[in-house]
């Protein structure tokens, strides 16, 4: 599949992701395409295990992330960009 991933290790990939690093800044950052990522991720089934663990813990910080941007806005114009944008997150949030 790919060595850089198998060199960086599911640790590596599952701590970016609970920094909320989306697999495609994931893929980026190690220099493969997404597709790579995924791929690799559902070659071992521990890894798929990891990675939907993750997934589910970064859910409650996509969830504050939109709560904290519409209690930071300061004007209509920001209110209305941080609706859109927590909206986006609660949905990421729920995949």
């Amino acid at each position: 599949m790919s060595e850089v991933l198998d060199e960086l290790g599911i640790d590596w990939v599952c701590e970016k992701v609970a920094e909320c690093s989306s697999l495609t800044a994931v893929a980026k950052h190690a220099g493969i395409s997404k597709g790579t990522l995924i791929a690799w991720v559902h070659s071992n089934a521990d890894r798929v295990a990891r990675m939907r663990d993750v997934r589910s813990w970064t859910a409650q910080a996509w969830d504050e992330d939109a709560e904290q941007l519409l209690l930071d806005a300061q004007d209509p114009h920001e209110l209305a960009i941080a609706r859109e944008l927590a909206h986006h997150y609660r949905w990421r949030a729920s995949k």
